[in-house]
């Protein structure tokens, strides 16, 4: 999925859309995380890699609790999705997050 294909899927949502969207991505993301629970790789990829969950994570229940209590004082759409995909890049988290947001947007689309 192109950062212009996120775009357009999330942006077009309405706030309690967008709330689910969140939720939906932060559980997929951490199916995805569960590949570091491997312990023959390495110990400090692992590491590195389990941080950047964290504050992927913590990005996007930050967000979702912004929409939840219905709080105008959160980041644009755009600027939310690029701090995501520059975590994960800085994090080495681009597969993952990538094969997240596939998964939920097709959840998104089927329901």
């Amino acid at each position: 999925m192109t950062k212009s294909q996120l775009l357009q899927t999330y942006t077009v949502l309405d706030s309690p859309a967008k709330a689910r969207f969140l939720a939906v991505l932060s559980n997929q993301l951490t199916v995805f995380m569960r590949e570091e629970y491997d312990e023959s790789l390495d110990l400090i990829r692992r590491v590195k890699r389990l941080m950047g969950a964290n504050e992927l994570q913590h990005h996007l229940s930050s967000e979702l609790r912004h929409f939840l209590e219905e709080d105008t004082n959160r980041y644009p759409d755009e600027v939310l999705l690029n701090i995501l995909l520059e975590k994960a890049r800085h994090y080495e988290l681009s597969n993952q997050l990538q094969q997240a947001l596939i998964r939920t947007t097709k959840i998104f689309q089927e329901s």
